[in-house]
């Protein structure tokens, strides 16, 4: 999904730079894999990883390399005032609030939020056909 600029704090790329590379050190936060380097994920436990090249071919204890991209992903943790937090809030930049995660750690983390969109999208599609062709909705 695209990155919607207009809601980020105008400062964004500089605090993204920081937390990636400052505070994180240009690794994943969960997993440890390192930004703009090649890995492969092991099949059983694909939390496992180890340097790879773009050419090595995948087999059956390893998937194929990836290239890493460093995200910072928002947490949603609550706020000082007790507030709870909102992992949609992208002005809400504390550092507790970030996280500089891996494509696939950031995927995971906010893994109910793309199940959600899914099925929003199905049923709209399922409405959408049954309209066109002149179906009746029964709940």
């Amino acid at each position: 999904m695209a990155m919607r600029k207009d809601a980020y704090p105008a400062n964004w790329e500089e605090i993204s730079r920081r937390i990636r590379y400052e505070r994180a050190g240009g690794k994943c936060e969960w997993c440890g894999a390192p930004n703009d380097t090649y890995i492969r994920r092991n099949r059983v436990n694909p939390a496992l990883w180890e340097l790879a090249s773009p050419e090595d071919e995948p087999d059956a204890q390893w998937y194929r390399p990836i290239k890493v991209m460093l995200t910072v992903h928002h947490i949603g943790v609550d706020k000082p005032d007790g507030t709870p937090g909102d992992r949609h809030d992208k002005l809400d930049v504390r550092d507790e609030n970030l996280a500089a995660l891996c494509q696939r750690c950031h995927l995971f983390a906010d893994l109910d939020i793309h199940i959600e969109n899914a099925r929003q999208t199905r049923r709209a599609k399922r409405e959408q056909s049954a309209q066109e062709s002149g179906q009746m909705r029964l709940f």
